[in-house]
């Protein structure tokens, strides 16, 4: 049940984030800019639990 109702919070997020990307870039530079702005933020926010994993079992 837990499970299910974080995946609804996670549905929540991703839902309005093609909408804001649209918006967020000029129509040149938007399927660049939208791409680098996700993957960017998927490798800081990716990368930080396992950094605190791995401080905590040491």
């Amino acid at each position: 049940m837990a499970i299910t109702l974080g995946l609804v919070f996670v549905g929540m997020q991703y839902g309005p984030q093609a909408a804001y990307f649209t918006e967020l870039f000029s129509t040149e530079v938007r399927y660049s800019g939208a791409s680098l702005g996700y993957q960017i933020g998927a490798i800081l926010g990716g990368a930080l639990a396992p950094t605190i994993a791995r401080t905590a079992v040491e």
